[in-house]
């Protein structure tokens, strides 16, 4: 299945605002290295562009699991 360009811009930027940036509805918890990153990513957006933020909390659930 393939996406357009625009698709993934589009589908970025409504993760970015939804997710990553500072006071977002559902802020994920991630560092600001990785948020930088995101933000950086933006501008050539790209499928993989979220797999550090996807880590990052994955780990997190993984070592706070009681």
């Amino acid at each position: 299945f393939k996406t357009s360009q625009v698709d993934i811009s589009q589908r970025a930027k409504q993760l970015w605002t939804q997710f990553v940036v500072e006071g977002a509805p559902h802020e994920i918890n991630i560092d600001s290295f990785t948020k930088s990153e995101i933000k950086n990513r933006l501008l050539h957006p790209s499928r993989e562009m979220f797999d550090e933020a996807v880590a990052s909390v994955i780990s997190l659930m993984k070592d706070n699991f009681y």
